[in-house]
């Protein structure tokens, strides 16, 4: 029987890895729901457009509005994880902005979360939910 050589050298286990920017984006939905006792969710959708780069997108969803969804923002970004693109759906027009490191990907995203326009849109939906659950009681 022949022996198997391990040519791959260490692999890293995962306490070793690198944040990844998907997982400061699920934090922050995470937060949401929580903050929201879940009345409203904060959810990502994942795709691979092009077989290379990662494109996440930060949704909110409201249950009780038959799952409405609103977009927030989408992130793409390399295997590498950086420059990243972050792509701002909350306005009339698409915004974005690149980052080159964690520091200005962690900024922006507080940047647009932290928002006028995204604070506007967390307080229609809420009151949307207080006055479904009024019409059907």
């Amino acid at each position: 029987m022949s022996s198997s050589r391990n040519l791959w050298g260490d692999i890293p286990v995962a306490e070793n890895l690198l944040n990844s920017p998907r997982r400061l984006l699920q934090e922050q939905a995470d937060i949401l729901t929580a903050e929201t006792k879940g009345k409203l969710v904060g959810e990502l959708s994942s795709t691979f457009p092009n077989g290379k780069n990662f494109s996440v997108m930060l949704r909110i969803k409201v249950p009780s509005l038959q799952n409405y969804i609103f977009g927030v923002l989408k992130i793409e970004y390399p295997i590498d994880l950086y420059p990243l693109k972050i792509v701002n759906h909350t306005l009339n027009e698409l915004v974005s902005v690149t980052c080159n490191n964690d520091k200005e990907y962690e900024h922006e995203l507080g940047t647009i979360l932290r928002s006028d326009r995204v604070k506007q849109v967390i307080s229609a939906l809420l009151s949307e939910v207080i006055e479904n659950v009024e019409s059907e009681e």
